[in-house]
């Protein structure tokens, strides 16, 4: 597969989008010292259990101590490796973000699931950069399949990359900042003016607000077919199934309610309140 693209420029990235980046690759940080930790105990409990084993019985048989001796160094090779692996491991935030302009290709990615099929997810390329969108962008980017778009991303360096696999080389991964389609002179995405225009923490608060919404349609939902099972002791397939119906349904109803006296009650504590959609968040 040809991914058509090329970078035409570069910018410097701006205070807001580096704080935005620093967020999104704490997790990988936070990875390189959990496998140094790691590492550590796995070698120290090795020390440790060879010496123990001496202590217990010193004058075990040589075969025995051998394979002992095996699985003490085995285990103390396989901490060190794993300390490593995380003190190797290096994520580097550029001061510059690439300016790219190309065709936007989207592949599905077979994904195995813990049902033992399979599932697909989107992945977003424009040239050699395999796209990190922010939240919401997704619809936006699946429906631009195929379109000539400018992006200002920046690449993750990172080593060794998280993707070994022969199907990434040659691409390199990045947060995407700024996007612009032929058909649309002005920002599609635009992350630093929506930072400017809503606070870096707009994407945690509508994460938040969704999360709170959904607990009561949810615990009405798990209650209403607890109840009817147990009530009418319908345990046959098909009553299983129109009880999980039921209360998907009541569910949804109960979260659209709760969304729109959302809307209404911060309309009137704020008479300048706007309910925006992904899109109109994402244009700042």
């Amino acid at each position: 597969m040809t991914y058509h693209g090329a970078i035409i420029g570069e910018r410097l990235i701006t205070r807001h989008e580096y704080h935005y980046a620093k967020q999104v690759v704490a997790t990988h940080r936070y990875l390189f010292w959990f496998l140094m930790g790691v590492g550590v105990l796995l070698l120290c409990s090795g020390v440790g259990l060879g010496v123990v084993i001496y202590l217990d019985d010193p004058w075990m048989e040589t075969v025995a101590w051998l394979l002992i001796v095996f699985l003490v160094v085995g285990q103390m090779l396989g901490g060190a490796f794993i300390f490593w692996l995380g003190y190797k491991r290096r994520l580097r935030i550029d001061p510059r973000v690439a300016i790219i302009r190309g065709v936007l290709t989207v592949l599905k990615k077979r994904v195995p699931s813990n049902a033992g099929g399979v599932n697909y997810v989107n992945e977003y390329y424009i040239g050699n950069a395999l796209l990190h969108g922010p939240p919401g962008s997704y619809d936006l980017l699946e429906r631009l399949n195929g379109h000539v778009i400018e992006v200002h991303a920046l690449f993750l360096r990172m080593y060794p990359p998280l993707n070994l696999s022969k199907r990434y080389k040659g691409i390199e991964e990045a947060l995407l900042f700024n996007l612009k389609d032929r058909d649309n002179a002005s920002d599609r995405i635009n992350l630093n003016g929506t930072f400017e225009k809503y606070g870096r923490k707009v994407f945690k608060r509508q994460a938040w607000r969704f999360n709170l919404l959904s607990l009561p349609p949810m615990f009405l939902s798990l209650g209403l077919a607890f109840y009817f099972i147990v009530k009418f002791e319908l345990f046959t397939f098909w009553a299983l199934m129109g009880i999980m119906l039921i209360s998907i349904i009541a569910g949804g109803l109960m979260y659209e309610l709760l969304e729109y006296l959302y809307r209404k009650l911060r309309k009137g504590l704020d008479p300048d309140y706007q309910s925006l959609t992904p899109e109109e968040l994402l244009k700042g």
